[in-house]
């Protein structure tokens, strides 16, 4: 059974979301009796239970000792179904600490369709980064912190030939913009799942040790 055969039935994600709720609160004993996993799932029937337990077939739920886990796989799949696809309500942007080092104006962060941005009132926007609901839910700052690090982490990635999708393939080349804040990007797209991917080299810049170590003797912090 593939993920989203799982995904699409209630009685199978409710066992996910059970089975990491449970690992949340025992990192220490992940695993569930069949009783306890059945009664949190909320399944009255003991054989419709296991018929379902039966579907998952080792690959995102295992047998551990007397009791059900969560396997590697099935964690992350458990992460999309705790997360969900709904987004949180989206406001206006709001404001962070900092200026844009365009034009000097206040900068703003706001979270709609997945994707948390940061930008100014000129709209130099600086690249977006996909954020899974539960991310989303922080005070700007925070959320605009969480913004940059994520834009880093897809940048070392990228560099590094490596799908921050799927895992797979990426070629990347440089390639102009017609942007006054990113006229330059690095731009690719994953051989395995057809994500396109960008980064600018300011945020590939860090990932290089000749870089950092070059900032490093003339005093200068890597940028954050």
């Amino acid at each position: 059974m593939d993920a989203f055969e799982v995904l699409a039935e209630e009685t199978r994600a409710d066992v996910l979301r059970a089975l990491a709720a449970h690992q949340r609160d025992h990192p220490g004993d992940p695993a569930l009796s069949f009783s306890d996993l059945r009664e949190r799932a909320g399944v009255a029937d003991s054989g419709n239970f296991n018929y379902h337990l039966g579907k998952f077939d080792g690959r995102f739920v295992q047998q551990a000792g007397d009791g059900y886990a969560l396997t590697p796989r099935g964690v992350r799949l458990a992460a999309l179904a705790v997360a969900g696809f709904e987004d949180p309500a989206v406001g206006d942007p709001a404001p962070v600490g900092s200026d844009c080092p365009a034009c000097g104006e206040p900068l703003s962060v706001s979270y709609d369709e997945g994707m948390v941005a940061v930008a100014c009132g000129s709209d130099h926007v600086f690249p977006r980064s996909f954020m899974q609901p539960p991310g989303a839910d922080r005070d700007p700052d925070d959320l605009a912190r969480v913004a940059s690090l994520l834009g880093r982490q897809t940048a070392e990635r990228v560099a590094a030939g490596v799908c921050p999708v799927c895992d797979g393939c990426v070629d990347v080349a440089p390639s102009t913009l017609d942007t006054e804040l990113v006229p330059l990007t690095y731009t690719g797209t994953c051989t395995d799942c057809g994500t396109p991917v960008g980064v600018p080299p300011e945020f590939v810049a860090p990932t290089v040790p000749a870089v950092v170590a070059f900032w490093y003797e003339r005093g200068v912090d890597a940028p954050q």
